[in-house]
């Protein structure tokens, strides 16, 4: 008797689920063009994994929202300068940083204006991830020894 009672319970509740399923479905109506509609093949097979929409931020190319407004993180002329310029003259960086990912170490350097740049497998980029020609570098433990051209060398440590 118990068993009975156990199965019809459990069968009274995987039906209640599916009632409210096919209810919320007829409120809601037809899916919207923003949901990802997948082919009735795919859904009969239920081999198709439906993906999560991906957040792409559309403000990027924007001013930069982690930025201190005031201080001296803001410089009144950094705009004008041109990021090659500020690579190619070896005093004007810093290094704030080496962190290492799957893909090996990226160093993380700093102009003293503020603008930020990248070396990672020998090349240095800028903040828009463009490739700085005539530099390269090696990144080592505790610093980064920079090479530019006409055989400029420079080895930048990380401050304590």
């Amino acid at each position: 008797m118990k068993r009975e009672f156990f199965l019809f319970f459990c069968l009274a509740l995987v039906l209640s689920s599916c009632i409210k399923e096919e209810d919320e479905m007829l409120e809601s109506g037809p899916p919207s063009q923003t949901e990802s509609a997948v082919s009735p093949v795919a859904s009969a097979a239920g081999s198709v994994k439906q993906e999560p929409p991906r957040y792409v931020y559309p403000f990027a190319n924007e001013k930069d929202p982690f930025r201190p407004l005031v201080g001296s993180g803001v410089s009144k002329g950094s705009a004008d300068k041109d990021p090659q310029r500020i690579v190619l003259n070896f005093s004007l960086l810093e290094l704030k940083g080496i962190i290492q990912d799957k893909n090996g170490k990226i160093a993380l350097i700093s102009s003293r204006d503020g603008e930020p740049f990248t070396l990672k497998s020998g090349r240095i980029y800028d903040k828009r991830n463009r490739k700085m020609n005539g530099v390269t570098g090696i990144i080592k433990e505790n610093s980064i020894v920079i090479f530019g051209e006409s055989n400029n060398v420079k080895e930048l440590s990380l401050r304590k």
